[in-house]
């Protein structure tokens, strides 16, 4: 006696096929997700005044004057927009990146699911080691005062975003596209 499937044409494969891109949509999403919280979290290192503190118990001897840029600049990074700012740049750049390279990459379009997980990858891999560099140039660059401290400290991080959407903007759609052309030369 032979036992029937409910489903003749079922196979791993076609289930694979079907969970691969909302799988690597949601490890995009959550890699996003990771990324805005750790530059809204960074984003206090803009902050050499903490005007919290100071708006109650005085601003310290050498602190900028009332209406000075510094000053403002404190205010503007404390306040809801000014906080998640460099968080919303951030990831709104890498989903513009993300955009132009499915654009310029037509190959890509049709099987998306290599190339997110490859941005979803490279956020993962890059944050600890932005995490790392910060943590190590915020508290070399805590003996410097007001503004240099805070460039100094979002230096490096600068360096390394220009580099993952360096890796995510030209080397990694380049590298799928090619990979992609061999395995359709190798089936023809």
């Amino acid at each position: 006696m032979t036992t029937r499937s409910l489903h003749p044409t079922f196979s791993f494969a076609r289930l694979q096929k079907a969970l691969a891109l909302p799988g690597s949509l949601i490890l995009l999403f959550l890699s996003w997700a990771v990324l805005f919280k750790f530059f809204a979290l960074l984003t206090n290192l803009l902050l050499p005044y903490d005007t919290s503190w100071y708006e109650f118990w005085g601003w310290p001897q050498g602190s900028p004057p009332p209406g000075s840029w510094q000053r403002s600049l404190s205010y503007f990074f404390e306040s809801p927009l000014g906080s998640i700012l460099p968080a919303l740049l951030v990831v709104g750049l890498d989903a513009l990146i993300l955009a132009i390279v499915l654009f310029l990459f037509p190959r890509l379009r049709s099987n998306p699911s290599p190339l997110l997980l490859g941005f979803a990858a490279t956020n993962f891999i890059i944050m600890p080691v932005m995490f790392w560099v910060t943590y190590a140039t915020s508290s070399w660059a805590g003996n410097l005062a007001g503004w240099s401290s805070a460039l100094l400290a979002w230096l490096p991080t600068l360096i390394l975003l220009i580099l993952l959407y360096g890796i995510q903007g030209l080397l990694l759609p380049r590298k799928l596209a090619k990979v992609r052309r061999t395995s359709e030369v190798r089936r023809t």
